[in-house]
């Protein structure tokens, strides 16, 4: 964090501090349908499946942050734009919170009406938030990167979540359970151990009907 520099002065690192931003990282599932299949087979679903992915992004009013491969990361709009200091200043809003969660079930139910070779296509999910840093890195080709612990920990999320599960830190539990949404449960799954983590409390979090 120490290197981040404000537009002023072009010669510096450019990067702004996000105090808070909530990450979601998804992944299709299972792997090894998308691995078995050919390039030109692979590029074309997935094509399909983000153009819908990227309506309901849309739809949902949050930032698609990037893919890669079958992940695909998508951030709430403060990420967006780390360099508006009066958007960072305001109060963080609590209905991200819920529509990241509603979001990640209508990308499970778009995943879920693709059939492969008689498997359904799925999602696993993870979230947290936390502070963050976006920054534009490189001189060729420029990428806009989110970074930080809380998106390393979103990402961890994922790579521990079940097939079509949502599974989040107790940072984030905690944050939507003071929402007082009626639409979101949460399940206390315990502790598991996470790479580089250590033990985290971990919660699963599905719709209400």
């Amino acid at each position: 964090m120490t290197k981040l520099r404000d537009r002023e002065n072009s010669e510096d690192f450019l990067g702004a501090p996000i105090s808070r931003c909530t990450v979601m990282f998804c992944s299709l599932e299972p792997k090894e349908l998308f691995r078995s299949r050919s390039s030109s087979e692979t590029f074309e679903l997935l094509d399909q499946l983000f153009e819908k992915f990227d309506d309901a992004v849309e739809d949902f009013g949050m930032h698609k942050y990037q893919h890669v491969g079958d992940w695909y990361i998508i951030t709430c709009p403060r990420a967006a734009s780390p360099f508006d200091e009066e958007e960072q200043s305001r109060l963080y809003p609590d209905c991200y919170y819920e529509s990241m969660v509603m979001l990640a079930i209508r990308l499970m139910q778009i995943a879920s009406k693709h059939v492969i070779d008689g498997q359904q296509v799925g999602l696993k999910v993870g979230l947290h938030s936390g502070p963050a840093a976006g920054a534009v890195i490189g001189m060729i080709r420029t990428f806009y990167c989110v970074y930080g612990d809380t998106t390393n920990t979103a990402a961890r999320m994922c790579k521990y979540a079940s097939f079509n599960q949502i599974l989040c830190t107790e940072t984030f539990a905690d944050s939507i359970k003071k929402t007082g949404t009626k639409k979101v449960q949460v399940n206390d799954l315990g502790k598991i151990k996470v790479k580089g983590k250590g033990l985290m409390k971990v919660f699963s979090l599905a719709h209400i009907d």
